[in-house]
């Protein structure tokens, strides 16, 4: 048995998870949405990875910035490191793609907006 905390709705449910064979079983959710998300924390955990990356010329040193989808994960530490040696140019824009395919089919997306500044 594995137990969880459902983090899909505000109500945050106590999952309870068993396996046998191959039959995965939830107790403790208060929605279909809770049953999916124990089985698939219990099978394959995904995480969405926010950080920062560096901006060089603009109006802010730093831009934060978000996975496009979730990505497994036993990949966050090796994105963050990735993530760690990008710096970009501004202006970037909300939702412009900062690297592509950080992780396997994932992008790392801009979530907010940096102008440039002249020198």
């Amino acid at each position: 048995m594995n137990e969880f905390v459902c983090i899909k709705c505000p109500m945050s449910c106590k999952l309870k998870v068993f396996s046998n064979k191959d039959n995965i079983t939830v107790q403790g959710n208060n929605c279909k949405r809770g049953e999916l998300f124990g089985i698939q924390e219990f099978t394959a955990p995904k995480r969405t990875v926010t950080s920062l990356v560096k901006v060089i010329g603009g109006d802010k040193p730093v831009l934060p910035v978000k996975t496009s989808s979730p990505i497994p994960k036993e990949h966050v530490k090796i994105v963050l490191n990735k993530i760690s040696k990008i710096s970009i140019s501004a202006p970037i824009s909300i939702g412009d793609v900062v690297f592509k395919e950080i992780d396997e089919g994932v992008d790392l997306i801009a979530t907010s907006n940096t102008l440039r500044i002249s020198n």
